[in-house]
């Protein structure tokens, strides 16, 4: 604590400054020891809180372990749109008959759809027409 020198011009004025100050620092001290106490026992509060919040969460856990493995998941929802009898039966695209769409179509050719449909081509042909392009089929024999 810093010594402010003060003006005071008698004694009793001085005595009176010395009782205030031995009142503040008097005061102070309990004020110290009643946060100490109040962190104190803020401090066993939150220990017994956490202490709750652990076994809360050991309890989760057993919970969870003790589950079946598939019993996690939501059983599928009834899906009302399928279940309407008015609906029409599905028809296909390609040939016409009901139950299968195009893309499953079972009298429709087995085709990978792409521009690469080099299955049926005779390899001299395509060497043949290739050397028209530029003579780049010299390169090397398609088998």
């Amino acid at each position: 604590m810093a010594v402010k020198p003060f003006g005071d011009q008698t004694l009793t004025d001085a005595i009176n400054r010395a009782k205030a100050c031995e009142l503040t620092m008097n005061s102070g001290r309990p004020r110290i020891m009643n946060y100490a106490q109040t962190g104190k026992s803020e401090m066993a509060e939150l220990t017994k809180l956490v202490t709750v919040l652990a076994q809360q969460v050991s309890e989760i856990e057993k919970k969870i372990d003790n589950r079946p493995s598939g019993s996690y998941r939501k059983p599928p929802a009834a899906r009302p749109e399928l279940s309407v009898p008015d609906r029409p039966p599905i028809v296909c695209y390609s040939c016409g008959e009901p139950g299968h769409i195009s893309r499953r179509c079972p009298k429709k050719e087995n085709t990978t759809g792409g521009f690469n449909q080099t299955g049926n081509i005779d390899p001299n042909l395509l060497q043949g027409l290739l050397k028209q392009l530029g003579g780049q089929g010299q390169s090397a024999p398609l088998n």
